[in-house]
């Protein structure tokens, strides 16, 4: 198999019904998915190719289905492709990339997300601190 070959995923709910509903579709290549190593997803292309003969076979037969958040997902592949993530506002934003970069074991994710929580916490404690320490503020009162 080429590594230029588009996988596509496909993310839906538990009740299968996402053909209708709620679907969302990434394509992506092989390389991408191969290039950080031991992961959920490069575990998943390389069984396709070794059990299942890859992605060549009847067109219906060319989608992976993750039972996954798939709006999150863009975050993962993006990751994927440059190693990158970009700089949320909100702890909650990173803390729900976490889930997913633990999800498919993508540690060099998981540590972006850490450090960008760690980041934003330190600017709450920082922020903490500024507005209690005022300079009227002695020790006795």
């Amino acid at each position: 198999m080429n590594d230029s070959t588009l996988v596509p995923f496909v993310f839906g709910g538990a009740d299968f019904n996402w053909i209708s509903f709620h679907c969302r579709r990434y394509d992506t290549s092989v390389e991408t998915l191969l290039r950080h190593g031991d992961n959920m997803l490069s575990s998943l292309v390389q069984y396709r190719n070794s059990m299942l003969g890859g992605w060549k076979g009847e067109p219906g037969n060319k989608e992976i289905f993750i039972d996954r958040n798939g709006s999150r997902f863009c975050y993962i592949l993006d990751y994927m492709r440059d190693r990158k993530l970009p700089s949320f506002h909100h702890i909650w934003q990173y803390e729900e990339i976490l889930i997913e970069a633990n999800f498919f074991q993508l540690d060099g994710l998981i540590r972006l997300c850490q450090n960008g929580i760690d980041k934003l916490l330190t600017k709450v404690i920082i922020n903490v601190m500024h507005n209690t320490i005022s300079p009227t503020t002695t020790r006795n009162s």
